[in-house]
């Protein structure tokens, strides 16, 4: 939350300038395998995101929806 709309628009050019750390990337990664195919085990959404089972695990907890 901001205290402003001048504020909301310096947060987000702040953010939009930050580089993503790749738990986030793997977050969204995930978040896509799963809207396309609710219910995916852990296995799978390594399968079908192509990452480890060490990163689907470490985006899964990030908290990005």
């Amino acid at each position: 939350m901001t205290c402003s709309r001048e504020h909301g628009r310096q947060m987000v050019e702040q953010y939009r300038a930050r580089p993503f750390v790749e738990p986030e990337l793997w977050a969204g990664k995930i978040a896509r395998a799963l809207a396309e195919r609710p219910g995916l085990s852990p296995v799978e959404l390594a399968e079908e995101t192509g990452l480890t089972p060490e990163e689907v695990e470490r985006g899964a907890f990030t908290g990005v929806k």
